[in-house]
Order: C-alpha cells, then sequence, then structure tokens
C-alpha cells in the first residue's frame, strides 16, 4: 500500500555573495505551517493549472504573491479570487521587458516559472484560455 504524502514544502533559494554564482538553500516552508521565514513570490503564469496550485500553496504557507499572467486574474469561480496576500498582474511573458520591469520592482524572495507553453499557436489559445 502506498500512502500518500503528508507533507508538501516550498523551499525558496536565494543567490548567495558567497556561493559565486551558486543558488543556495536559505529557508523551507512546510505544508504544516513551520517556517523559518516569509516573502512575496513572484508566480509567472499564476493562472494555470500548475501556477494556480503554486500560488495557492504560497499563500497557505504565509507567503504574498504576485501572480503574473495573459489572463490577469484567475477565472470565474476560483478559490482564489478574493484572497488576502494575492495580486494579480496582466502581461505577456513573451515580451521580455515586461517581465523585467515587474522584477526590478524588487521585493521578491523568490521568482516561480510555472508557465505551459509560450509559443503562439490555436492549440495555445485553445488550452490556456
Amino acid at each position: 500500500t502506498v500512502s500518500p504524502v503528508q507533507s508538501t514544502s516550498i523551499s525558496v533559494i536565494k543567490p548567495s555573495s558567497s556561493s559565486k554564482g551558486l543558488w543556495m538553500q536559505t529557508s523551507d516552508i512546510t505544508s504544516e505551517g513551520n517556517s523559518n521565514s516569509k516573502g512575496k513570490l513572484l508566480v509567472l503564469g499564476g493562472t494555470g493549472f500548475a501556477g494556480s496550485k503554486i500560488v495557492e500553496r504560497a499563500l497557505d504557507q504565509g507567503y504574498s504573491v504576485v501572480a503574473f499572467s495573459r489572463r490577469g486574474k484567475p477565472a470565474p469561480g476560483s478559490k482564489l479570487e478574493g484572497m488576502k496576500g494575492l495580486e494579480w498582474r496582466a502581461g505577456d511573458a513573451t515580451k521580455i521587458a515586461e517581465v523585467e520591469a515587474l522584477v526590478a520592482e524588487g521585493g521578491f524572495t523568490g521568482v516561480v516559472h510555472a508557465i505551459g507553453m509560450l509559443l503562439e499557436s490555436d492549440l495555445n489559445k485553445l488550452a490556456s484560455g
């Protein structure tokens, strides 16, 4: 018998001046709410299938979140609508200047790339809304 996973965690990693370009893990946040630190996460693709789950988990664990997507807001009826600590931003991640401007605002503990497809196609439009 396989037991379901009881705890899932989000690990936040940041560059360190002593790491010489390597990424170092700086904190772990578990779904039980034990945290060493909290901060603001930028989730690219925050309205998508994976991105919305990441946004939900991060909020549950005490992070504030900026969710960036073409839609700019969750689908009607989403349980993410109206959640505290969540800011929605509309934009196009294929336009580097838009992502750079958002990241340049600063204050982010981490950035999560949860964009499934960046291709311009009819299939992508159908899948992504």
